[in-house]
């Protein structure tokens, strides 16, 4: 697969996208406000990044609930 606009050529999508999260959430936070979320696919999966009370990140499993959670 190549590289996407902006992309290091040995970047793989998912870390690219897990990049530019933490980059929007570092620039809005310190702005004084929103938080986002990231939901991808991966491996047939939809999957959650969230960051635990100790301040790591993971993936966990995501399901979409019509109304249940701003979907």
């Amino acid at each position: 697969m190549g590289a996407l606009p902006g992309q290091r050529a040995a970047q793989r999508p998912m870390r690219a996208a897990v990049a530019a999260q933490r980059a929007i959430g570092r620039s809005v936070t310190t702005s004084g406000g929103t938080t986002g979320r990231l939901v991808m696919r991966v491996g047939g999966r939809w999957v959650e990044q969230v960051i635990d009370d100790k301040g790591q990140e993971q993936l966990v499993p995501f399901e979409f609930e019509e109304g249940g959670n701003g979907w």
